[in-house]
């Protein structure tokens, strides 16, 4: 938990001295948590953000190597992360740690089933923003967007 506290306090910090990438249109990168079979809910959402004028990029298959790397490599300002329950949290938590690490600008809302059974494991990843549904997700990630297009003007 110190190590975690420690790499919260880094990335604030970081924030505070780092200008956020300049972004014109709404883009994302949605992922299904890495062995997590619950993918149906992640594609919808990218078909139905994509409807709402969103440029999404998703992927449902990768290892989490593979998700850090692409993440990491592909400079995504907003990153969505989906969960199907419980079982999700050790790979989320895992995930979130990492990308905390390799891409610290990197603002991440996680939604699914995982945040109605897991809200406060959801909580203590200290991630950006949290949606039990795709609505409340996209609410999150529409907040998110404004602060980055407030921080770029």
């Amino acid at each position: 938990m110190g190590s975690g506290r420690i790499y919260a306090i880094m990335r604030s910090l970081h924030r505070r001295t780092t200008r956020p990438r300049r972004t014109r249109h709404r883009a994302a990168f949605f992922a299904a948590i890495p062995e997590d079979t619950h993918t149906l809910g992640i594609k919808m959402a990218a078909d139905l953000a994509r409807k709402d004028g969103w440029e999404i990029e998703f992927e449902i298959d990768a290892t989490h190597e593979e998700l850090v790397d692409r993440i990491a490599q592909g400079g995504y300002t907003l990153v969505g992360l989906s969960g199907g329950g419980d079982h999700a949290v050790a790979n989320m938590a895992r995930l979130v740690f990492a990308l905390r690490i390799s891409a610290p600008d990197t603002m991440i809302v996680v939604s699914g089933n995982i945040v109605d059974v897991s809200a406060d494991s959801v909580r203590l990843m200290q991630v950006d923003g949290m949606g039990r549904d795709y609505d409340s997700a996209m609410a999150e990630i529409e907040r998110l967007w404004k602060t980055v297009q407030a921080d770029t003007a």
